[in-house]
């Protein structure tokens, strides 16, 4: 039967797209399901990410929040011409910045600095307002079709009890104005309640799910967290489209770690044999590399040198309030990279979340090693991985310091 589309009324002509739409995402999904071979997809190596320039973050106060002091979770727009970020963690406030142009520098003198377009904004404390909720941190920021998808966590939940993490912001471009929704509960909690990134081809099709999500032990209480990065399946448009305002969402693990079943066992590094993950390990954004098979995680670390010691008196003389280094300058930024297709086992085949081993991992910029990640996002269209360092900028002001972006380009894809 040959169907005149033409001829058909305006209403019929978007049902008649919907279904031929998702009749041809079934048909790919199968074809990709039956004849590619998933293992035979590259494997990104480390020394593919290459610099390609900074910009500086002003200090400015504006609305309710600065950039200093920032715990760094930011989000890109889709062209990559700004971003959203939030301040000082005491406030918890988002901004929206401009992304300046790009100088090939580390040079402060030399950066272009980059500009608020919307002025911070406190919306967790507009839910605290209306809701019985302990939420205090911000861990994970999305942009999807206008909105911002949310995740936060309560820093300090001794008992471990927490359930709701994620929220909406309706309108991303009108912060000061903007409907909320939520909160909402994602299967996981705290394990899963952190950074969000988008689900590439061919794993889209195969998995059925535009997202993943993921958090480690990145805050207190390791009861509730995951003892290495984790990667949660989720598919958000449910609530991104108003369908479901509040509510419980589901998710699919596919890496994941516990107390009992920690990536390392020696969390303090007596043996000083663990260079994998230590007790002051952080992850802090992952992401599946487009046209590859890798799950790649970059954060902090530290221990592995000299050990961790619980409020022990430093090399230096410092004497930390929690687990510390032993060797102050034992901490350095890394990174760790897993098979997509090994981490596709949990989903399809059984495997224990907690049983994959990373492939790669170690020091992620070595001219940088001792500068703190403290966010980061990946832009698929340019192939460019933006990360913010905490500290670095320190001519704006003899008081506070402001965080650096750095840009790299990842040259293997």
């Amino acid at each position: 039967m040959i169907i005149n589309y033409m001829r058909l009324k305006p209403n019929k002509r978007i049902l008649f797209c919907c279904v031929i739409t998702l009749f041809s995402n079934v048909l790919y999904a199968s074809d990709v399901e039956r004849n590619s071979d998933f293992s035979a997809l590259p494997l990104f190596r480390h020394e593919g990410i290459k610099f390609e320039g900074a910009f500086r973050l002003p200090l400015t106060e504006s609305g309710d929040s600065r950039i200093a002091y920032s715990e760094g979770t930011f989000t890109l727009t889709d062209d990559a011409k700004s971003f959203f970020v939030v301040g000082h963690a005491h406030h918890q406030a988002i901004a929206e910045m401009s992304v300046p142009k790009i100088i090939k520098s580390k040079n402060l003198d030399k950066l272009k600095m980059a500009k608020i377009l919307q002025p911070y904004k406190a919306h967790l404390k507009r839910l605290k307002n209306k809701q019985k909720i302990k939420l205090d941190k911000i861990t994970g920021l999305e942009y999807v079709d206008g909105q911002l998808w949310v995740n936060a966590v309560e820093k300090y939940d001794a008992n471990a009890n927490e359930k709701l993490t994620s929220f909406i912001i309706r309108d991303a471009k009108n912060l000061e104005k903007t409907k909320l929704s939520g909160l909402y509960s994602l299967k996981g909690s705290a394990h899963a309640a952190g950074w969000v990134s988008p689900v590439p081809e061919p794993w889209r099709a195969r998995w059925q799910s535009d997202y993943l999500t993921g958090y480690a032990s990145n805050v207190s209480i390791n009861s509730r967290l995951s003892i290495g990065p984790t990667a949660f399946l989720f598919y958000p448009f449910t609530a991104l489209t108003g369908d479901v305002n509040k509510g419980f969402l589901p998710t699919t693990p596919l890496l994941d770690f516990s107390l009992k079943h920690p990536l390392h066992p020696d969390r303090y590094n007596d043996s000083g044999e663990n260079d994998l993950w230590t007790e002051v390990s952080e992850g802090i954004y992952g992401f599946i590399i487009p046209r590859s098979n890798s799950y790649f995680v970059l954060g902090n670390s530290g221990g592995h040198k000299g050990g961790i010691g619980y409020k022990a008196k430093q090399d230096n003389g410092n004497v930390c309030g929690g687990p510390c280094s032993k060797k102050a300058k034992d901490n350095y930024n890394y990174f760790w990279s897993w098979k997509v297709n090994e981490l596709n086992k949990t989903k399809e085949d059984g495997m224990a979340p907690y049983a994959h081993r990373p492939y790669e991992y170690g020091y992620f910029d070595k001219s940088s090693k001792h500068w703190k990640i403290i966010g980061a996002d990946f832009h698929s269209k340019t192939n460019r991985l933006f990360v913010l360092y905490a500290h670095r900028d320190y001519k704006q002001s003899k008081y506070e310091n402001a965080p650096l972006m750095l840009v790299y380009k990842l040259d293997q894809l």
